[in-house]
């Protein structure tokens, strides 16, 4: 019983992070077809940015209260079968872009995508982590395709990046499966002291306030 209201809990956790963090992806993407524009293919530029609104809307729309019910998703386990492909998409999404826009020749560029994907999974690592393995699959998929191309640059500075990328896959591996563990003991603890207050310490039956 107390794994599933934990999980119900993940649930609501992550419904409550999404009109935050999801338009952020909406926001940095169009950052990144403003700065690629000159030097990247406008085709492929609009295609990504159109895939990632489609994301975007169909992330917040399983959000929202109302749209839940009409598309009969208040079943907690059913809208995580719907969440896992769809935020695993946005780091299938990100890691695209780390290739797409990876222009080869141009140092100042390549560092830019680098930077700016170690940013949305450190900005990831704050929620996503409630479900570890759907933070897992955002981590790598964003972060192992530019860490492998810049450890392939002949340039002193990007196979330095590539190096500190690959370091930051294993820091945010491990940071990742303790912020899980923290939050799963925080939502118990929860739980516990929501029971405690619904209970009389000296005769353990219900008081008033499991009532109301």
């Amino acid at each position: 019983m107390e794994s599933k209201r934990i999980f119900a809990d993940q649930i609501r956790f992550v419904v409550g992070q999404a009109f935050s963090d999801v338009p952020a992806n909406l926001a940095l993407a169009l950052v990144v077809v403003f700065v690629y524009w000159p030097v990247c293919c406008h085709r492929n530029l609009l295609t990504w940015l159109g895939i990632m609104t489609l994301g975007v809307l169909a992330r917040l729309i399983i959000s929202i209260p109302r749209t839940r019910s009409l598309l009969k998703l208040n079943d907690d386990h059913l809208w995580f079968k719907i969440y896992l492909p769809l935020t695993s998409g946005f780091g299938v999404l990100w890691g695209a872009a780390g290739i797409l826009f990876f222009v080869h020749g141009q140092l100042e560029y390549q560092l830019f995508i680098a930077i700016l994907l170690a940013g949305i999974v450190s900005g990831a690592v704050s929620s996503l982590p409630v479900f570890l393995n759907v933070y897992y699959i955002f981590l790598y998929s964003i972060m192992v395709q530019i860490t492998s191309l810049l450890l392939s640059q002949e340039s002193t500075l990007g196979l330095g990046m590539g190096i500190l990328c690959s370091f930051y896959i294993f820091y945010h591996t491990m940071s990742a499966h303790r912020s899980h563990h923290l939050i799963l003991e925080a939502l118990s603890s929860r739980h516990k002291t929501e029971l405690l207050a619904r209970i009389d310490v000296l005769t353990g039956i219900a008081n008033r306030r499991a009532f109301n």
